[in-house]
């Protein structure tokens, strides 16, 4: 994010929460401490959010957002996405599983594996 993304996210911050230290020296200190590699689009998005449900001005943490949560639910997104194109062509294959599937299956499911 660069410097003048970062005082445009305050100005939206300090439009809603009129308290808040929207100030030129706040701006650049958390520009090269914390957001300067953040992508400004995740972080507006965020605020955005926290507008939304929270009656408190954002901190670094809420702009942030969970990145790590987030990256988990697009893996598993993709994940899934590959697991669903996976059994549609299995389905269109028509060939029968493997020997030995279904009674693996069954003794995962009965916890015996």
């Amino acid at each position: 994010m660069r410097l003048d993304e970062v005082a445009e996210l305050y100005k939206r911050i300090k439009k809603q929460y009129p308290w808040f230290d929207a100030s030129i020296n706040r701006v650049r200190e958390d520009h090269s401490d914390y957001l300067h590699k953040f992508p400004f689009e995740t972080a507006m998005e965020n605020v955005k959010n926290h507008i939304l449900t929270e009656p408190q001005p954002p901190t670094i943490a809420h702009i942030r957002g969970r990145q790590g949560e987030l990256m988990e639910a697009k893996r598993s997104k993709e994940s899934a996405s590959a697991h669903m194109a996976n059994l549609d062509s299995a389905s269109k294959s028509n060939i029968p599983p493997p020997i030995g599937y279904w009674e693996n299956l069954r003794s995962k499911i009965r916890g015996d594996a």
